[in-house]
């Protein structure tokens, strides 16, 4: 599991915000609205399972066989410690499968920010790691 980098700078600013590590001013809330449109056009939603641990991402179909770059960030409401900022790295069916046993248990809501052929997208997903 790779980590993506963060700049302490903008942590306080963007904490809990599918843009959590990138400069304020490469920001709009445009981008969120757009990228939550585009996802909820698609023929499904964005899911994740735990299964034992593993959590298994699973971006819709549309994702399958494409190029997709992006983050996922498992934000927890009560404990910033908990959170965890990864990048996307799905395989060409569009999921991605992630060890489990560096999370803390509890409730996280997973943020997920990718884009593919020049499109942006965006979804929140609700997760319970065990």
């Amino acid at each position: 599991m790779q980590e993506v980098p963060t700049d302490p700078t903008w942590e306080t600013v963007l904490r809990g915000t599918p843009f959590e590590g990138v400069p304020l001013q490469n920001i709009t809330l445009q981008q969120v609205i757009d990228g939550t449109s585009r996802a909820n056009q698609l023929s499904s939603h964005a899911t994740i399972t735990q299964t034992n641990h593993q959590l298994i991402m699973q971006l819709p179909k549309e994702m399958q066989q494409k190029t997709v770059t992006g983050s996922l960030l498992f934000y927890s409401a009560d404990n910033a410690q908990k959170d965890k900022n990864i990048a996307l790295q799905v395989d060409d069916k569009g999921a991605q499968i992630i060890d489990s046993k560096s999370f803390m248990p509890g409730n996280y809501t997973a943020k997920i920010r990718w884009e593919t052929n020049g499109e942006q997208y965006y979804s929140e997903v609700p997760v319970t790691i065990h």
